[in-house]
């Protein structure tokens, strides 16, 4: 209810009211890493506000500038005024160094972008380094030597402490950008893993477990012999391999954010087993916070990646299988289809050249006659090249307009089913192979429209949606009914093939390997308030 009601919001005051909502979080996030400052009040060890900055630009782009800016200036200001300074003199500086945090959110996605133009982060090892060095590492050299130069420029900060708060601040940020930004970024990708109760309980238990560990690692004081607590951090890092490798990116992201809370609140106390001299003490935490991002992250691709790789052996052998079935139905198929289309051409022609009168509709019943053969040839002979070769025929496709086409196509069965059909959200197109996207929506749909018609009767009006959104350099087409939804025994293995309510069936698997050959991703998922959602994503075209 409340999501429909944000929906229902103009785009352009939804965009304001999520600017003023950044704004605000900056600054109070900005507060609880301002309490973690030691070398100077401005400078923290750890700066949840550049993660912050980082995520609701990968998330949202250049929308939400506005936000990080004034949330940034905001704190710059107000912390100078904290410290002793008048109002006059601290805009000038809060203004320059609220640039200098908005360019490097701005500056490292956008170089990312430049470099990776790979939207789905944290899957490869490639987009997970290239994230560190490009937003996290270049990105905070940016905001450090601006924040820098101005506070001491402006006498807020000694000259002579300027390389200690440059190493301060950037590994500040560079902690903030790897803690928080992640933790954001797969929370709105992956959420929807944790409506799998199972998997919200298990990953529950992982974060008590990370919790307890955490807490006795970082708030226990270094006296020898007095606690083995400090000794204990080397289980830190089994339990992120454990949670990468049964929770994924998702358990990743959040995981990792919690043990950076503790940490860095136990190190800036004094506790904990990087707790030293101020410049060791930020340099041993920020590598601890990097390593936890690295080791996570890289296994959770890798477990993956492994996963994906098992899956394409026996999806490779079936694909050989199919192919060779594929070869004969286009044989056996394709004469009596050639047969129909001749047959519908003499009635077209006798319409002509006798005196016999055919009604227009008949004409027009004659004409699809002809054009869904003429379809059915090109899908047959498409599906062959597909599973013998992965061959795909590349062009520009309008996904509304190839949404809207099936209207038509499955009409007898929507009129059966009494349900309707709506396509919204943006006009974006994409490059693939149009007969095998089409297909692909073709049997989504038409999976939901088999649950309508062979499962039980509900009380509303049966609805398939189709809604395309635009986020990030990727197009999710989200299909959404509001069926029996999917039975949770076959959830997980909804795309393999002959795995469906009546264990038969190649439709699915069909969708999940085309996505895949479009490098794109699709997921199965029961809706909330009951039904079923695929949401298939794909690159935009360029």
């Amino acid at each position: 209810m409340t999501l429909k009601i944000w929906e229902d919001i103009p785009e352009k005051l939804r965009f304001l009211l999520l600017n003023i909502a950044v704004g605000f979080a900056y600054f109070i996030t900005a507060q609880i890493g301002l309490k973690l400052a030691f070398e100077h009040s401005q400078v923290s060890p750890l700066w949840p506000p550049s993660g912050l900055a980082v995520a609701a630009i990968f998330l949202f782009r250049n929308k939400l500038l506005l936000g990080i800016f004034l949330g940034a200036t905001f704190t710059n200001i107000s912390t100078a005024v904290e410290a002793g300074n008048t109002l006059g003199y601290s805009v000038v500086p809060g203004v320059i160094v609220g640039i200098g945090n908005t360019l490097e959110a701005w500056g490292g996605v956008w170089l990312y972008r430049k470099v990776s133009k790979d939207e789905f982060l944290f899957n490869k090892i490639k987009t997970i380094v290239l994230f560190m060095l490009l937003c996290g590492v270049v990105g905070g050299v940016i905001a450090a030597t601006i924040g820098v130069f101005t506070i001491t420029s402006f006498g807020l900060a000694p000259k002579e402490i300027f390389m200690t708060l440059l190493t301060t601040w950037w590994v500040g940020d560079l902690g903030g950008i790897l803690v928080v930004a992640p933790a954001f970024i797969v929370l709105k990708r992956y959420w929807s893993k944790f409506k799998c109760y199972k998997v919200l309980l298990e990953f529950f238990l992982y974060f008590i477990a990370v919790s307890i560990l955490s807490y006795f690692v970082f708030h226990q004081t270094l006296i020898e012999g007095a606690s083995i607590g400090p000794s204990l951090i080397y289980l830190v890092i089994p339990l992120i391999v454990i949670v990468s490798i049964r929770v994924g990116n998702l358990g990743v992201g959040l995981i990792n954010g919690a043990i950076a809370l503790f940490a860095t609140m136990g190190t800036v106390n004094g506790l904990g087993p990087f707790s030293s001299s101020p410049n060791t003490t930020v340099l041993l935490l920020n590598i601890f916070l990097a390593s936890n991002y690295l080791i996570g992250f890289v296994i959770s691709s890798l477990w993956n990646n492994l996963k994906i790789s098992r899956l394409e052996v026996l999806q490779n052998a079936k694909m050989a299988g199919l192919g060779e079935v594929a070869s004969i139905l286009a044989h056996e198929l394709g004469n009596p289809i050639h047969m129909i289309m001749n047959y519908a051409e003499i009635i077209k022609q006798e319409s002509k050249n006798s005196n016999e009168v055919y009604s227009e509709k008949t004409l027009k019943a004659i004409d699809k006659i002809l054009n869904y053969s003429d379809r059915t040839q090109q899908i047959i002979k498409s599906n062959r090249n597909f599973y013998q070769n992965h061959k795909l025929n590349i062009q520009e496709i309008d996904l509304k307009n190839s949404l809207n086409k099936l209207r038509e196509l499955l009409s007898i069965k929507f009129m059966k089913s009494s349900t309707e059909f709506v396509v919204k959200g943006n006009d974006v197109s994409i490059e693939g192979d149009l007969i095998h996207i089409e297909q692909a929506f073709y049997n989504v749909i038409n999976n939901s429209l088999d649950a309508f018609l062979s499962g039980p009767e509900l009380n509303r009006q049966n609805l398939i949606q189709a809604e395309i959104k635009l986020l990030n350099g990727v197009v999710d087409v989200i299909i959404s009914d509001n069926g029996p939804g999917i039975p949770n025994d076959i959830l997980d293995r909804i795309f393999t093939p002959f795995v469906t309510k009546k264990n038969t069936g190649l439709g699915l698997s069909l969708v999940a390997s085309i996505v895949s050959a479009h490098e794109g991703e699709v997921h199965a998922y029961n809706n909330p308030e009951g039904g079923a959602s695929f949401k298939l994503s794909f690159p935009v075209s360029s």
